[in-house]
């Protein structure tokens, strides 16, 4: 009942992201789309000494998709 509860507050919220991304185009992105190469900068990045301060970080690699 609880979980009932939990999930149906949950979905409430959230919002699928086709929904929030609905009439939005490729060219509506500040820098395009993103791919593997994208991905692959930002985790060479959290590996090298130039992030060995950073901890505990989501870094959205998606070419500002969630600012939209």
């Amino acid at each position: 009942m609880v979980q009932e509860n939990v999930d149906q507050a949950a979905m409430e919220v959230y919002r699928p992201v086709q929904v929030l991304c609905q009439g939005l185009k490729r060219d509506d992105l500040p820098y395009g789309s993103v791919g593997p190469d994208d991905i692959a900068q930002g985790i060479a990045f959290l590996a090298s000494d130039a992030a060995k301060t950073i901890s505990g970080v989501m870094m959205p690699i998606d070419n500002a998709w969630s600012t939209i």
